[in-house]
């Protein structure tokens, strides 16, 4: 047995993985929720301090996504070169210097240019770190794991925007921005105790990994005994690429049909789910909204449930189905926006409300499935520098759909929005089972030597 494999098997305590997620959990408590699931908390009362209307406010997070899509491609090869507590603390200091420059914005150009600064501390946070990292350290159940984390960008949204909408009320937007600018910075010290790029900068394996058959692999390798493709296909897990654990390069993940569908996946999802945050909007010009004014705040609550346990669930399930888990989950999302419309149509606040908690749940498949399914494909290898490449999908969504389903929704109405949403959600669908049947094609090619 190797001195890693000895020091794994000897230490006492908790696995230095569990440390890992709760930094990651931090990451999304905190800073990531201030920036993103909070934003729209300030913007009201930031505008009337400017002078300007909400609307041009709400370019702020846009303009956030537009920074990370710029900035992945660079924050996906220092995160996979460099050491992931600077990555991961750098970014948590960018952040909250946005925080804290943001408050004392007396132009509109100043308060947008600190969400350009915003994007750049946070892409790495949402995007790059919890996929990178869980997989490093979790050789089982990372699914799960990576569920967990992101479920926190909702828990974090439903308490900081109680906590931080009292704090407005209480201190104003400026002082509140600050606070959150120094919740955020005490997080770099957590980033540096709890966070190591690899098990073995531990002296660990992964957790969950067994040492036997990793010294039995590493000794086969050492002896150069020819390869079985059938054992391997043998021992993958559901929906597993079988180069995904030697590791596939980023070079030649750019070439494989997969890799454009994920990216498909994850543009859809992203895409798609701009619509959910729309439904009090849509309720608003409804005769129901007026009968029940909580009806919007309701289904959004609903919403943000139903993304929080779909997160938890899908992490789990996701392992064992991945595919027809996110099939399962997405579809929801159709019936979430043909159900809404109906509501809208009958008048009927339960159907509205059934509509949200549906759309809920296809909203939590993209932070879970889009890691997953990259992970299960291309491996750890080089896998930061091929994820932040797929995460620049969701970041493209994130700019255009605000513009795009804004313009539609002005233009056409919001039943031609959410028809055309049910249509992009079946489009991540048709991605779907683009992956599963190009990964059953590498395996028979494997199988026949001829991958």
């Amino acid at each position: 047995m190797s001195h890693t494999a000895q020091q794994n098997t000897t230490r006492k305590g908790p696995h230095f993985a569990y440390f890992v997620v709760f930094a990651l959990i931090m990451t999304m408590f905190c800073p990531v929720s201030f920036g993103h699931s909070c934003a729209g908390i300030f913007y009201p009362y930031a505008a009337t301090d400017l002078g300007v209307g909400t609307g041009v406010l709400s370019y702020f997070t846009p303009l956030a996504c537009l920074s990370g899509l710029i900035f992945l491609p660079f924050a996906g090869r220092l995160l996979n070169n460099c050491d992931a507590r600077a990555c991961l603390g750098g970014s948590c200091f960018v952040a909250a210097l946005a925080f804290f420059l943001v408050s004392f914005s007396t132009q509109l150009w100043q308060y947008l240019a600190c969400g350009v600064l915003m994007g750049f501390g946070t892409c790495t946070l949402i995007y790059l770190a919890p996929a990178t990292l869980i997989t490093r350290w979790f050789d089982k159940n990372a699914g799960f794991y990576i569920g967990l984390v992101a479920a926190f960008t909702g828990i974090g949204g439903m308490v900081w925007a109680a906590v931080g909408g009292a704090l407005i009320q209480t201190i104003g937007w400026q002082w509140t921005y600050r606070i959150f600018a120094l919740i955020t910075l005490a997080c770099v010290p957590i980033m540096a105790l709890c966070i190591a790029s690899r098990p073995s900068d531990k002296g660990l394996a992964p957790h969950g990994a067994n040492v036997a058959s990793q010294n039995n692999r590493a000794e086969g390798e050492a002896t150069q005994q020819p390869l079985d493709p059938a054992a391997i296909v043998a021992q993958l897990a559901p929906g597993e690429h079988p180069k995904a654990r030697i590791g596939i390069t980023a070079k030649e993940a750019f070439k494989m049909p997969q890799f454009y569908l994920i990216m498909g996946f994850c543009f859809c999802l992203n895409f798609g789910m701009y619509l959910n945050g729309m439904v009090p909007s849509y309720v608003h010009t409804l005769a129901v909204g007026a009968a029940v004014p909580m009806l919007g705040a309701w289904a959004t609550s609903l919403s943000m449930a139903a993304q929080t346990c779909t997160k938890l669930g899908l992490g789990y399930i996701g392992e064992k189905h991945p595919f027809t888990g996110s099939i399962a989950c997405i579809a929801m999302g159709i019936v979430g926006a043909m159900l809404i419309l109906i509501g809208g149509a009958t008048n009927a606040a339960f159907v509205i409300a059934a509509g949200a908690l549906s759309y809920g749940i296809y909203y939590g498949v993209t932070n879970v499935m889009t890691p997953s399914l990259a992970r299960k494909t291309f491996g750890g290898l080089e896998y930061p520098i091929v994820y932040a490449r797929i995460s620049m999908a969701a970041n493209v969504a994130g700019v255009c759909s605000g513009f795009l389903w804004g313009a539609i929704i002005d233009l056409a109405g919001f039943e031609v929005a959410f028809t055309g949403a049910a249509c992009v959600i079946a489009c991540a669908i048709a991605c779907t089972l683009g992956i599963a049947y190009f990964q059953k094609r590498d395996t028979k090619r494997f199988l026949n030597s001829d991958l």
